[in-house]
């Protein structure tokens, strides 16, 4: 049972051409070619170029009976080819994967040539630690994986934003109100609730107005009933039925799902100011900014001033600028996906002519697409391809997530009737993607 830890040339290891990941095979090329294919060696070589090898985990070496003075790899075959093909990006099976390693290893350097390992003198020795580590949680003798909301968890503690974190707040925040036992909680997959939270109708119905924290623009007593019946929902049926909220659900299912809400008279009926602290759980109070949209009558700002020669845009844009949102917010959530709408085809017309589609986000992809082309668009910000993307971002996110609070399906919620926008929602949307609309405005 005897190992020990050495320092050794990488390239004095060798694949293990029997290794459990693949069907055995005659060269050590064939097992890089699937290492590479199914088990992303590519991905994890390149992320070793950026930060180097995990310090928590090390290669399992036994002596090369063909070879004195070389090792097989018995553990960690997958580590050792991303350092193989960083050495020699040559052994890559593909140019395009050559390519991007030659690029990585110029940025980053190459690895260090010597790599500490654990040296078993024979397999037999080596096995027992192999199959601790790769054959499940073994009764809890072996590694236990982290769940979605431990992972959360985890995400939470180093300061990093986790997918689940708002699924996993909610479920937290259930709980300490009763809303919810600990068993229950405890019995619904955060990754469930993930997302169906995901879908900006069903954030809408329950009364959240972000993705990441519980601030809502609803009572929160009108919030408890309504999360009481959605986690509900969620439990597992005892007799292996599905729930109403489950995770082969597709995105109609959800909005469906919050139309049946609203239906049933769950669903919050009244909206309020969600900087007021007395109607948002675990929220402190905020002072108004000057420019604070929840405070502007108007969905466009004053400061976006333009004439159109389109008529049919002149004219929707004359209206939203004069509606006042606070007592016609429907009226305005018309009006504004309207003037997206037009002031997209209006562009395509005259710089992409022939785009065939009359969908919404295609017109949108359409007019990103010039935008990022445009020469005094890359020379307004310095000549970088990179910032004139991240100046693009919320046209990108327009174009291209569907669950995205700008989108035109988001938008389209509203038009439609599966939810009743805020005056605060509606000047929020835009002033997120203000600046996009008005580099397309002043080029028509």
């Amino acid at each position: 049972m005897a190992f020990k830890r050495i320092s050794v040339r990488f390239r004095d290891v060798y694949l293990d051409k029997n290794n459990a990941r693949h069907e055995p095979v005659d060269t050590e090329p064939e097992a890089v070619e699937h290492l590479v294919r199914v088990e992303r060696a590519d991905r994890l070589a390149l992320d070793i170029a950026g930060r180097g090898m995990s310090p928590l985990e090390n290669i399992g070496v036994i002596p090369n009976p063909d070879r004195k003075g070389t090792f097989i790899a018995v553990e960690g075959n997958r580590r050792l080819c991303a350092l193989k093909l960083l050495a020699d990006p040559a052994k890559s099976p593909t140019n395009a994967l050559r390519i991007r390693l030659e690029e990585a290893k110029k940025k980053n350097g190459g690895p260090d040539p010597n790599v500490e390992v654990i040296y078993f003198d024979t397999e037999a020795e080596a096995d027992q630690w192999v199959a601790l580590r790769h054959q499940g949680e073994q009764d809890g003798v072996g590694t236990r994986k982290w769940k979605a909301k431990q992972k959360t968890r985890h995400s939470n503690k180093i300061g990093k934003v986790s997918p689940n974190a708002q699924a996993v707040k909610l479920l937290e925040y259930a709980k300490e109100q009763g809303l919810v036992t600990k068993d229950n909680a405890d019995a619904i997959a955060a990754t469930t609730v993930t997302r169906y939270l995901s879908n900006p109708i069903v954030r809408h119905t329950l009364g959240l107005t972000g993705l990441n924290s519980l601030e809502i623009d609803v009572p929160v007593e009108q919030f408890h009933v309504v999360v009481k019946r959605f986690l509900h929902d969620a439990l597992p049926n005892k007799d292996g039925s599905t729930p109403p909220v489950n995770s082969r659900s597709n995105a109609d299912a959800r909005k469906r799902y919050a139309k049946s809400l609203v239906k049933a008279n769950v669903a919050p009926s009244v909206r309020v100011d969600p900087r007021d602290p007395a109607s948002t759980p675990n929220r402190p109070p905020s002072k108004p900014r000057p420019s604070d949209p929840d405070s502007r009558s108007t969905v466009i700002d004053k400061d976006f001033i333009f004439k159109f020669s389109d008529k049919i845009l002149a004219r929707v844009y004359r209206e939203l600028r004069a509606i006042d949102t606070q007592e016609f917010s429907f009226a305005g959530a018309y009006l504004l996906r309207a003037f997206i709408e037009q002031l997209a085809k209006v562009y395509v017309s005259k710089h992409v002519p022939g785009t065939p589609s009359t969908k919404l986000h295609l017109l949108l992809a359409a007019c990103e697409k010039h935008l990022k082309a445009d020469p005094a668009l890359l020379a307004a910000h310095g000549g970088s391809s990179h910032r004139v993307e991240n100046f693009l971002k919320p046209l990108t996110k327009m174009a291209n997530d569907a669950n995205s609070s700008v989108s035109p399906d988001s938008l389209g919620g509203w038009v439609h009737g599966s939810a009743i926008p805020t005056r605060a929602e509606i000047n929020r949307r835009w002033d997120a993607i203000e600046k996009n609309m008005a580099e397309l405005a002043k080029r028509i």
